[in-house]
């Protein structure tokens, strides 16, 4: 994340929510090279005013897969607009 902030491509404050959460990923989709770092990644979303929101665990490894085949290193129009479908409201009752 540090490096896109440095190189301009991302701004947290004032970037839409597919980007934040694209560089986010993107961040623990590097760190898994370590040996340290696994694959299971749970995403929540909480924003003031809004409903919890997630991605699926099985939409993470598609987009881990896509981020793979066609971002790494830079940032795949294709996970973006994945990221808008994979978004899921928390059930709140």
């Amino acid at each position: 994340m540090a490096f896109h902030v440095t190189h301009k491509h991302f701004t947290p404050c004032f970037c839409s929510l597919n980007d934040a959460l694209y560089f986010t990923l993107e961040a623990k989709f590097m760190a898994e090279s370590a040996d340290t770092v696994g694959e299971s990644t749970f995403v929540t979303v909480w924003e003031v005013g809004e409903k919890i929101r997630f991605i699926d665990e099985h939409d993470v490894d598609k987009i881990r897969n896509e981020w793979r085949r066609s971002g790494a290193p830079r940032q795949s129009k294709k996970v973006l607009t994945m990221l808008s479908r994979m978004l899921y409201d928390f059930r709140q009752e």
